[in-house]
């Protein structure tokens, strides 16, 4: 991950890499219902 990327998420309140990849996979669960029945994401 760049620095430049790092650092602005955690401007926008993101602490650690966990935290951002879990908020990540969030969202893709929230947009794409298909991919929650495939089973890729936890």
């Amino acid at each position: 991950m760049g620095s430049l990327l790092k650092n602005l998420l955690i401007l926008c309140g993101f602490d650690g890499e966990k935290e951002i990849i879990i908020h990540i996979g969030s969202m893709l669960k929230e947009t794409s219902s298909s991919v929650d029945e495939d089973g890729l994401y936890f």
